[in-house]
């Protein structure tokens, strides 16, 4: 493609035609040959091929000197040469320059990333276009493109897709949300229905909690960032729209209530519960046999999370110290098992070992040692604490199943294997930590989150507390008890004297 070629002009007329004189004034030159400051400088070149065959020429003209006029038609051979060989693309920057005219040439930055972003140049991308190419180019680990693209696809796209980048409003990400919510009413409403049918059609849907729907907003929000840093956008509606605080789960205790309420209703207090301590006891004599079982009883006295016991290797043990330090994690990537780092920096952190769990951990290490030795070369050396029959990895997936199972057949109330760890909250805190050291211990990032998750817990626990404060204060004597109902008001006279006392 011609680069053009650069020219002197002006707009004198010829007195006796008043044709413009053009290239030709005889101004433009001094009787020396050089240039005047007459006229001004202009350059002509080719654009390529628009949609339906026909070529443009390019003429930007007013150009104070040749250097200007040459840096202005070298600023569209980049734009150009951003498209490259895509054809769309191409013509997408031809159109660009022709709209500016006289004006300013398109920012080649500008150009450059919108390009590369996949998104139009005149920053009129819609969301269903702006998105999936944000997902292809945000750079976060698998699981969080999951969620992500879970967020985009379910929510984000039906709800706002065809709104453009550039012009996405607060009232827009409100109206999402009460639609959402709208749906949440129309499931609970059919689920409730005494028709079959209506129970039927919304079968496997699932209502959206607040948590949920900040999980949405926040992929909402991190994209319309990375939007706004691209130029598409200059503001992010995401962030303007606030959504109430969801609670944090609390944690229940299987009290004796409730474990007998369970027996004839089969219904759970709450999603999250906890075992008692004769409860978490009962659970590991039943297991004592299992080849796992240090990994229960480690999870249920330390309250590791299941992919940081998965992932624990030798070298993550000090026994001469009688510590773990949790540096490794198996996370599932879908189904694909995957070792990293813990998540946060709190989750890094080294773990006290009581004698017994010491005890545990020694003798499961010899059971390790004989099996390898029996096993031979089909060993599979991977350094882990916890492995199959051949040394591999133990899958996350599996070691919940395996839980599931054996918390079936000790008969015991339901919990999660998650839950296991709860009940390591309310051990330790029975045997006197505070809540700083429960918070470190379990890897928290705060101690509100400790404080807030396992109220109840704690609560159980603090029981003997108060009763041991009360037995400190010496009495002599203790109001009488009640013989009949408790009265619940008084009855007046106008004058205000009590007639008699009412039940």
């Amino acid at each position: 493609m011609s680069q053009g070629t650069i020219s002197k002009r002006c707009g004198c007329r010829d007195p006796r035609t008043a044709k413009t004189l053009g290239a030709g004034c005889p101004q433009l030159r001094g009787d020396d040959g050089a240039w005047t400051e007459h006229g001004s400088w202009r350059y002509q070149r080719s654009l390529p091929t628009l949609p339906g065959g026909a070529r443009k020429q390019l003429r930007r003209g007013g150009f104070a000197t040749a250097e200007a006029a040459e840096a202005d038609r070298d600023h569209v051979t980049q734009l150009l040469a951003v498209a490259g060989d895509n054809r769309p693309a191409a013509a997408e920057v031809t159109e660009a320059i022709l709209e500016a005219k006289a004006g300013p040439l398109p920012d080649l930055d500008t150009v450059r990333r919108r390009a590369t972003a996949g998104t139009p140049l005149d920053g009129g991308a819609t969301m269903a276009q702006y998105l999936p190419q944000w997902l292809g180019r945000c750079g976060v680990d698998p699981n969080t493109l999951r969620g992500y693209r879970s967020h985009v696809n379910l929510y984000l796209i039906p709800h706002i897709g065809d709104i453009k980048v550039s012009e996405l409003k607060l009232r827009h990400v409100r109206a999402m949300f009460e639609a959402l919510e709208e749906r949440n009413e129309t499931i609970l409403e059919a689920k409730q229905s005494p028709h079959p049918h209506v129970r039927e059609s919304v079968r496997g849907q699932r209502t959206q909690t607040r948590s949920t729907y900040r999980r949405i907003r926040a992929t909402l929000s991190t994209a319309m960032t990375a939007a706004i840093s691209e130029e598409l956008a200059t503001v992010n509606a995401a962030k303007a729209y606030k959504i109430p605080k969801a609670g944090r789960p609390k944690a229940r205790v299987w009290t004796p209530e409730r474990v007998a309420a369970w027996k004839i209703t089969g219904e759970m207090p709450s999603p999250v519960m906890v075992w008692t301590a004769e409860q978490t006891g009962t659970f590991l004599d039943f297991i004592a046999d299992d080849p796992l079982y240090a990994l229960f009883h480690i999870i249920a006295l330390r309250g590791l999370r299941r992919g940081e016991a998965v992932g624990l290797r030798h070298a993550d043990l000090d026994l001469t110290n009688q510590r773990i330090i949790v540096t490794n994690q198996i996370a599932q990537h879908g189904w694909e098992p995957v070792q990293k780092p813990p998540k946060t920096g709190a989750g890094d952190r080294v773990i006290a070992l009581d004698d017994y769990s010491l005890e545990v951990l020694r003798a499961h290490i010899g059971h390790q040692r004989n099996l390898r030795q029996l096993r031979g070369p089909r060993w599979h050396h991977h350094d882990m604490l916890f492995c199959d029959t051949d040394g591999n990895p133990l899958h996350p997936a599996f070691v919940t199943d395996l839980f599931n199972r054996l918390r079936t057949a000790s008969g015991l109330p339901p919990i999660r294997l998650h839950d296991l760890r709860h009940g390591a909250a309310s051990i330790a805190h029975a045997a006197g930590a505070d809540i700083k050291s429960i918070s470190t211990q379990l890897g928290h990032s705060s101690i509100t989150i400790t404080a807030d998750t396992y109220t109840e817990v704690f609560a159980e626990v603090d029981l003997k507390s108060a009763n041991a404060a009360a037995d400190v204060i010496a009495r002599t004597r203790r109001p009488a008890p009640t013989s009949g109902p408790v009265p619940r008001q008084r009855r007046m006279t106008p004058t205000g004297q009590t007639l008699a006392l009412v039940g």
